[in-house]
């Protein structure tokens, strides 16, 4: 979160500080969910915010072993938000029927002690 405000400010700030942070390979290429369409894309881009928060809960769990984060509450957490905030209903509908019939064993790999690993969210729910 050191670099929150910052990136949060707009694109070309997000940029900077992925460039500060991280050693540029050749062949990347940024993609959006926009296809260059700026009225499109916000349930694709949601879907990508979720999984990087699922990936930021271990890495933050790497770095603060004083209070590290359950995948379990944090999985529980996301579904809930889904749930009650997201605005595609047959989104919505569908993710919390996968979610809670314990799809991808999610029921199993998701669970109340804190996760170092990204094997327990590579396939969130």
């Amino acid at each position: 979160l050191k670099y929150f405000d910052e990136a949060t400010r707009g694109q070309s700030y997000m940029d900077t500080v992925v460039r500060r942070h991280v050693k540029e390979m050749s062949g990347w290429s940024w993609q959006t969910c926009t296809y260059g369409e700026n009225e499109m894309g916000f349930t694709c881009g949601l879907w990508q915010l979720f999984h990087v928060m699922s990936v930021g809960v271990v890495e933050y769990n790497r770095h603060n072993n004083d209070a590290p984060i359950a995948t379990g509450h944090a999985s529980e957490t996301l579904r809930n938000y889904i749930d009650h905030f997201f605005q595609c209903d047959v989104c919505r509908m569908n993710f919390l029927s996968t979610y809670d019939s314990c799809a991808f064993d999610g029921c199993h790999r998701l669970s109340e002690s804190p996760s170092l690993s990204e094997q327990e969210w590579r396939e969130f729910p």
